[in-house]
C-alpha cells in the first residue's frame, strides 16, 4: 500500500493526506464518544437496577416476614413491565426461594450470595447484570432479593448512537473532499512548474530556463532558490572548464611521480624478498645444525652408555661397579642437559610440535613415576601416586610431552628432598564435551623455595641457588621448558612453597576423551572387602583412589592392633575381610609378625615394600604377595585377583617382582650400523637378549643380506654411507612386494631425534623407531611390539619429545 501511495501524483497525495488526517480524527472522536456512551449507559443501568432492587426489597420485607408468598409475588410481578428484567428471586434467610419472577423463556437464574458484611452485591456474568439486595424489616435481616437484567436496551441505545455518529462522519468527509480539491492547487501547481523546468534542464542541458514565483511563502522561496541554483551551475560550468585544463596538467605530473615511486617500491620489495630468503635460509641452517648436533652427540653417547651397560653385565668388584655407575649417571646427566638445550631451541624457533594420539593415561603416569623408583630408593624417600577415581582412562593428547613435564617436576622433587616423601596427585578439574582439564600436583617435604625466588624460578637458566657453592646440579632449563610445554598443551604451571616445609608444583593440561582402550579381562572385584593396615595418609588416599573404580570396599586401620581387632569383629559379624594390604612399617608390631599372627591366619595378604627396602627372605613371606611402592594399578589388580583365587604366591618374591623371560630368544636379526662402536653395542645387547645377529656396515649391504637370507627383524641405522637407512628400507619393501615375501619388521636405530625425524622414518616403511643412546630393554620392547604387529613409534628421550 505504501508503494502504491508513493506512485500517486502530488495532488492526489495532498488530498489523501488531508482526508486521512480528518478521517482519522473523526474516527477516533466517534470511537471515544461511543465508548463514553457505553460506559455511561452501563453505569446508568447498574444504578437503575440497584435502585429498583432497593425499592422492591423495601416493599417485600413485610411479606417475607409475615410469610405471605402471594404479596411477595405481587411485588415481584411489577417487574414484568421492565423489558430488560429477566428474573427476580426473593429468598429467605436460609436461601430458600420464597417468591420468583422470570421473563417467559428464561431459564432459572444462578443463585448468588451476599459477601460477608455486605448489604448489596452487583456482578456481571454471561452478558447479564445481577443485583443481590439484603431484605430487612426494621433492623432485622429476613432474606435477600436477587434481580437479573440483560443488556438488550444498552445495545440498542449504542446502535442508535453509532448510526448518528457515522452519518455525521460521512457528511464531514464529503465537505473535506470538496475543500481539499480546491486547496491542494496552491501547493501542487508551483511544484509541477519546478518539475517541468528540472526536466528541461536535465533533458536539454538548458540552464537558462527560469521558473516564475507566484507566491511569497516557502514554495516561492523554493522557486527563487531553484533559479539561483541554475545561475550558480552556469558559473561553475565555466569554472569547471578551467579546472579541467589545470587537472590534466596535474595528472601528467602525478603520473610521472607515481611511476618513480613504483620503481623504488619494486626495488624495496626485491630487497625484502632477499632478506626473507636469507632469514629462511638461516632458520633452515639452524634447524639442520640442531639436527646435526643431536646426531653427532648421540652417536658417541650411545657408545659410551651402551658400553657402560654391557660392562655392567660383567663381573666387577665394588670400586669398578661404583666407577661404572658414575660414568653412566654422568652420561645420562649430559644427555638430559643436551635434550633441554635442544628443546629450548626448538621452542624459541617455533619448531616444537605436539602429537595427538590415544593412550592409557594411568599407564603413562605410572610408568613415568616408576622411572624414579631407583632414585627414590637411593635417597631413602617414599614416592606416592594418587589418581582420582573420576580421571578418564583413555585420552587423546601428547603422552611423551605430558610424561616429560611430569617427570621434570618429580625429578626436581627427588633432587631437593633429602628425606620424607613425594606425593603425585592427578585429578580431572573440569570438562566441556569431550575436552578434559587434567590437574597434576607434585608435593615434597624438601628444602622449599623462598618467596623471592619463586617469581624467577621458571626463567631460563635460573636456579634458586646459583652460587659457586651450590649443592644441586642442572642447567636451570627444566622448569622453563616444562611450563612452556604445559602452556602449549592448553594449561598453565605454578607452585606454592615455604623454605624448610617443602614445595608443591602444579600444572594443568587439556586433553580429549578417547575411545575406550581394550580392557584387560580380569576377574571383577566389585564388592570385595579389603583391609588396609598401617598406611600413612598419602598412601591410604592413593590406595583408596585405586580400589574405588573396581568397586572394592576398603577400610584403613592405623596399626596392627586395631587391624587385628577389626579382623575379629568382621568374623563375628559374618562379614570377614577377603584380603589384607599391609604396609612394611607398622607403629606397634613388625610387619612380618603381623603377617604370621594367628588372628590373621587364612586371610590373603599383600605386603607393600618401599623402594629402598632390601631383599626379604622368601621363607618369611610364604603365602604373602609382595608389591613394591609406588604400586601400579595393574599389578595390584592382578595380585588381588590371584589372592581371591587362592593362587600360591611365587617362592622367590624378588624374582617375581623383576623376572621377565627374554622376548627375543632365537630371533634372527639383521643389524645395519656403520659406526663400529655402536655396532658392537647394539650387537652385544641383541645377543644378550638371545638374538642371532648378522651385522652389515651400510644400507647397500643390508639390502643384499636381506635378499640372500631371511630375518625376523632388521635394525637399521639412518645415516650410513653408500645407501642410507631410509633408501635401504624402501628397497627392502620393494623386494617384499616384488617377490611376495612376508612383511619383515624394520626398526630405526638412529641418532636423528629432532622434530620430523620419526615421521620420516615411519613414512619410509619402517615399523618402529628407537633413538640413540638406547638400552637393551628398549631394543627388547621394540622387538616385542613389532612381533605383536603394533606399528607404533615408541620414542625415547628426544625421539619421544620430537
Amino acid at each position: 500500500m505504501l508503494a502504491a501511495f508513493r506512485r500517486l501524483p502530488i495532488r492526489h497525495k495532498l488530498m489523501a493526506m488531508m482526508l486521512l488526517t480528518s478521517g482519522s480524527v473523526l474516527a477516533l472522536a466517534m470511537l471515544a464518544m461511543v465508548i463514553n456512551e457505553a460506559f455511561t449507559l452501563k453505569r446508568s443501568t447498574r444504578d437503575q437496577l440497584s435502585t429498583l432492587a432497593a425499592v422492591i426489597a423495601s416493599g417485600s420485607g413485610q411479606a417475607l416476614a409475615l410469610d405471605d408468598p402471594l404479596a411477595a409475588f405481587e411485588a415481584l410481578r411489577a417487574l414484568e413491565h421492565k423489558g430488560n428484567i429477566i428474573s427476580a428471586q426473593l429468598r429467605t434467610e436460609d436461601g430458600r426461594v420464597f417468591a420468583e419472577y422470570r421473563r417467559p423463556g428464561e431459564p432459572p437464574p444462578p443463585a448468588f450470595e451476599l459477601l460477608p458484611g455486605a448489604t448489596r452485591r452487583v456482578l456481571e456474568t454471561d452478558g447479564h447484570l445481577y443485583v443481590v439486595e439484603q431484605v430487612r424489616v426494621e433492623w432485622n435481616t429476613v432474606g435477600t432479593l436477587q434481580i437479573g437484567a440483560d443488556d438488550a436496551e444498552l445495545r440498542a441505545s449504542l446502535g442508535r448512537y453509532s448510526v448518528i455518529l457515522l452519518v455525521m462522519m460521512l457528511t464531514t468527509l464529503s465537505i473535506a473532499v470538496f475543500i481539499a480539491s480546491r486547496l491542494q492547487r496552491v501547493i501542487s501547481e508551483p511544484i509541477l512548474q519546478l518539475r517541468a523546468a528540472a526536466r528541461r534542464v536535465a533533458g536539454q542541458g538548458d540552464y537558462s530556463v527560469r521558473v516564475p514565483a507566484s507566491t511569497d511563502d516557502e514554495l516561492g522561496t523554493l522557486v527563487e532558490d531553484f533559479n539561483d541554483m541554475l545561475d550558480q551551475i552556469q558559473s561553475r560550468d565555466a569554472e569547471l572548464a578551467r579546472y579541467n585544463a589545470r587537472l590534466a596538467e596535474e595528472v601528467d605530473s602525478r603520473t610521472r611521480e607515481l611511476s618513480r615511486v613504483n620503481t623504488e617500491l619494486f626495488a624495496r620489495v626485491d630487497d625484502l624478498r632477499a632478506e626473507k630468503e636469507r632469514a629462511e635460509a638461516a632458520s633452515h641452517a639452524k634447524s639442520r645444525f640442531l639436527a646435526n648436533v643431536s646426531h653427532e652427540i648421540r652417536t658417541p653417547m650411545n657408545g659410551i652408555l651402551g658400553m657402560a651397560e654391557l660392562l655392567g653385565q660383567t663381573t666387577l668388584d665394588q670400586r669398578q661397579a661404583h666407577l661404572l655407575d658414575m660414568i653412566s649417571r654422568s652420561g645420562r646427566s649430559l644427555l638430559a642437559i643436551i635434550n633441554d638445550i635442544l628443546d629450548l631451541s626448538r621452542i624459541e624457533a617455533g619448531k616444537l610440535t605436539l602429537e595427538e594420539e590415544d593412550f592409557d593415561l594411568r599407564e603413562r603416569i605410572e610408568h613415568t613415576v616408576e622411572l624414579f623408583a631407583e632414585a627414590v630408593r637411593q635417597r631413602g624417600l617414599e614416592l606416592v601416586l594418587s589418581v582420582a577415581p573420576h580421571v578418564p582412562t583413555a585420552v587423546c593428547g601428547d603422552p611423551g610431552r605430558l610424561a616429560q613435564v611430569l617427570g621434570n617436576l618429580i625429578g626436581n622433587a627427588v633432587k631437593f628432598t633429602p628425606q620424607g616423601e613425594i606425593v603425585v596427585r592427578v585429578d580431572a578439574l573440569a570438562g566441556a564435551g569431550d575436552s578434559v582439564t587434567l590437574g597434576f600436583e607434585v608435593s615434597d617435604t624438601g628444602i622449599g623455595i623462598a618467596e623471592a625466588d619463586q617469581a624467577r624460578i621458571f626463567d631460563a637458566f635460573t636456579q634458586t641457588d646459583d652460587s659457586i657453592t651450590r649443592r644441586h646440579d642442572g642447567t636451570g632449563l627444566g622448569l622453563t621448558i616444562a611450563r612452556q610445554l604445559a602452556e602449549r598443551m592448553g594449561g598453565q604451571m605454578g607452585l606454592t612453597s615455604q623454605p624448610g616445609r617443602g614445595s608443591t608444583f602444579w600444572f594443568t593440561v587439556q586433553v580429549q576423551r578417547a575411545d575406550a582402550l581394550v580392557p584387560v579381562r580380569d576377574t571383577p572385584l566389585a564388592g570385595v572387602r579389603v583391609l588396609l593396615v598401617g598406611m600413612p595418609a598419602s598412601q591410604r588416599e592413593a590406595l583408596h583412589n585405586m580400589l574405588a573404580p573396581w568397586g572394592v570396599i576398603d577400610r584403613a586401620e592405623p596399626g596392627a592392633a586395631p587391624a587385628l581387632a577389626a579382623i575379629a569383629e568382621s568374623r563375628a559379624q559374618g562379614l570377614p575381610w577377603q584380603a589384607l594390604i599391609v604396609n612394611d612399617v607398622l607403629p606397634d608390631l613388625g610387619a612380618l609378625d603381623f603377617i604370621h599372627h594367628p588372628a590373621s591366619a587364612g586371610l590373603p595378604k599383600i605386603l607393600l615394600l618401599a623402594a629402598h627396602t632390601g631383599p626379604l627372605p622368601a621363607s618369611a613371606l610364604a603365602g604373602c604377595r609382595v608389591l613394591e611402592r609406588p604400586v601400579r594399578a595393574r599389578r595390584l589388580h592382578r595380585a588381588l585377583v590371584r589372592c581371591l583365587e587362592h593362587e600360591a604366591a611365587p617362592a622367590d618374591v624378588q624374582q617375581a617382582q623383576t623376572a621377565a623371560a627374554a622376548p627375543a630368544t632365537g630371533l634372527r636379526v639383521l643389524l645395519a650400523e656403520d659406526n663400529p662402536i655402536n655396532e658392537e653395542v647394539a650387537r652385544s645387547m641383541l645377543e644378550g637378549l638371545g638374538c642371532q645377529v648378522r651385522s652389515v656396515a651400510d644400507g647397500h649391504e643390508a639390502v643384499a643380506a636381506y635378499i640372500s637370507d631371511r630375518f625376523d627383524a632388521v635394525f637399521m641405522d639412518g645415516q650410513m654411507p653408500v645407501l642410507d637407512g631410509l633408501a635401504a628400507t624402501r628397497a627392502i619393501r620393494d623386494v617384499e612386494r616384488r617377490e611376495g615375501r612376508a612383511h619383515t619388521p624394520v626398526i630405526a636405530l638412529t641418532a636423528h631425534a629432532v622434530t620430523g625425524d620419526r615421521e620420516r622414518y615411519l613414512a619410509s616403511g619402517m615399523d618402529d623407531y628407537v633413538s640413540k643412546p638406547f638400552k637393551a630393554s628398549e631394543l627388547a620392547a621394540a622387538l616385542a611390539r613389532c612381533r605383536a604387529g603394533q606399528r607404533t613409534a615408541k620414542v625415547r628421550g628426544l625421539g619421544q619429545r620430537a
